[in-house]
Order: structure tokens, then sequence, then C-alpha cells
């Protein structure tokens, strides 16, 4: 989500950009990424009134009715809006190779952003995709037997940049092993 997003996404729920931020890493906390969130709460402390009021809201849940940090958890219905978007880019970005080999050797960053920044990169994903959960998994999906195609040297790898614009999750529909086996046995 970029910085606009954002705010919607604060006004239509009737929350603050910080209780927003609070969301987000419980959220970013159940998929791993513990220690990240763990990092913002201790320089951004919340206050208990800015947890209630995301329970009241039931976008917030809590397990023992606490404001307790470990006891919180994103109404499911709740992230299943903006957040869960955000995450579809995020996940992307994650599993996308740092690093792809070169052809005469070496390697090439294969996450650069070209300049445009990842929030831009991770957007331009989600237009292309159309926001949709089910376009996303289909991604992911692709996306292992590209790398392992670009890593085999049987297609030239890409940066995100160019595999987000290109869709180049379109163009991997078969795996390459069985594109080119012979046939052996089969009358002509």
């Amino acid at each position: 989500m970029n910085e606009k997003q954002i705010l919607e996404f604060c006004l239509t729920h009737g929350i603050t950009v910080k209780q927003f931020f609070i969301v987000y890493t419980t959220s970013r906390r159940w998929k791993g990424y513990a220690q990240e969130a763990l990092q913002f709460f201790k320089s951004e402390p919340w206050t208990e009134d800015e947890v209630r009021d995301l329970l009241e809201k039931k976008i917030l849940i809590s397990s023992d009715g606490s404001c307790y940090y470990l006891s919180l958890k994103v109404n499911s219905e709740f992230s299943q809006s903006g957040l869960q978007d955000q995450e579809m880019g995020e996940e992307l970005w994650q599993a996308y190779p740092a690093t792809f080999p070169l052809t005469g050797g070496g390697n090439f960053n294969a996450r650069t952003t070209k300049g445009l920044g990842k929030e831009v990169i991770i957007s331009e994903y989600l237009k292309r995709i159309g926001n949709k959960p089910e376009k996303h998994l289909q991604v992911m999906k692709v996306l292992p037997r590209y790398i392992k195609m670009v890593q085999a040297g049987k297609i030239n790898g890409h940066s995100i940049t160019d595999f987000i614009k290109d869709e180049m999750w379109d163009t991997i529909t078969e795996p390459m092993e069985t594109e080119f086996k012979p046939k052996f046995g089969t009358d002509i």
C-alpha cells in the first residue's frame, strides 16, 4: 500500500495511522515477521485505548481479552481487505531471488526496482493481477518453476520489475522438462 491507500484505509475504517500500523504489524507477526513487529512496538508503544478501540471495532481479536501484543490477532474479515493486497505483493517480493546468474558468469541484481521503489513495484504487481488472490496464487505456483528454469540456463532471468511488467507468469505454463522429452515408441 502506498501512503494514499493507507490514509484511505484509515479513513474507511475510522482508525489512526498509528492504529493501522498496529494492525499491519500484528498481521505480519502471524505471517512470520515477529521480529519486525516487536521492533515497531518497542519504538512506537501503543496505549491501551488505541488497542481497545481496535478490539471494539472488531478489527483485532484478543485470545484472552487483554491488549497484550501476543494475544492479539487480526480479524479474518478485516484482513481480507486492503492488508491482504499488500501481503500478496510482499510475498512475491520475498520469494523473488535477489540475484540471477548471468550467461557469461557472475550474477545480476534481480530484485532491482529500476529507481521506482519497492512500493511502486508491488502496486504495479497488484494492478497486473487485478488484486485477485487466486491470480496471486497462480503466480506463486509458477514462480519456483521459473526460478528453476533460469538457474538451469533454459531461459534468461529478468528483474522483478520486468517479470511484473511483462507478466512472465503467463508465459511459464508447463514444466520445461516435459516439453523436450523425446517421445519414443510413437508412430508418426
